[in-house]
């Protein structure tokens, strides 16, 4: 339904909440203790440290597997705001049949916030697509 990321960023695929008729009132419930839910496990995973200053640096964002691209598109509208010098982002698509045995469409990558993103290379192997983007300054 929607994936949420450190900072002020909510991405919802429409698409699923009309399909299955959600509200917004329960998009704003989970939302919030979604976030709630981040914090705590910021809050174990990095004590009182601050978040990595990213700007001005080459950041290099992995994900095992992309299925409906909302925590892809969270994370990369994440690092937009963290203003990285350089960002690459290597992951994984099952193979699907709209994909076939061709890479990706720059319209299909685009669905994942790929867009400003330059695709590197596509490794595979019999069941999977490994993308390699770098991040092209405008």
């Amino acid at each position: 339904m929607a994936a949420i990321p450190t900072g002020d960023v909510r991405i919802i695929n429409y698409e699923v909440v009309e399909l299955l008729g959600i509200r917004q009132e329960t998009i704003d419930n989970v939302t919030e203790q979604e976030r709630q839910e981040l914090r705590r496990r910021e809050e174990l995973y990095r004590g009182h440290r601050r978040p990595p200053a990213l700007a001005g640096k080459s950041v290099i964002l992995v994900d095992d597997g992309i299925a409906t691209g909302s925590t892809m598109r969270a994370a990369t509208a994440t690092l937009r705001q963290s203003a990285p010098a350089r960002r690459s982002l290597l992951c994984r698509l099952q193979r699907r049949k709209h994909i076939a045995k061709s890479p990706p469409s720059e319209e299909e990558l685009n669905q994942f916030g790929t867009d400003g993103w330059e695709l590197v290379s596509i490794l595979t192997d019999s069941s999977r697509l490994y993308l390699y983007f770098n991040w092209m300054k405008a």
